[in-house]
């Protein structure tokens, strides 16, 4: 199994929604508008192509990166979701 993040930027609220809907269901939210997706390529895929069908070209994007598979994984600050198998760890000043 793979591991995506998928982002995406949209100016028409009512998309907005539907897009965050619709990915509610296929990946774990992690902030408003940015997903962690487990599956396969295929999987991937499939859900990347309903995606599009909710954007428009014009106004919309929408991005899809594969995490490497070995590496570390860690956010840094206030918890917005409980994404799966991220380690947490605190912010430190520089």
């Amino acid at each position: 199994m793979n591991q995506y993040v998928i982002a995406y930027d949209i100016a028409d609220k009512k998309r907005l929604v539907r897009m965050y809907r619709y990915l509610q269901h296929h990946a774990t939210p992690i902030q408003r508008s940015l997903f962690l997706f487990y599956g396969s390529e295929l999987q991937k895929m499939a859900c990347i192509t309903g995606a599009l069908r909710l954007l428009n070209p014009k106004e919309d994007s929408l991005c899809c990166y594969r995490l490497p598979s070995q590496g570390r994984k860690f956010r840094i600050g206030a918890k917005l979701f409980a994404p799966v198998e991220m380690q947490t760890i605190a912010a430190s000043p520089c």
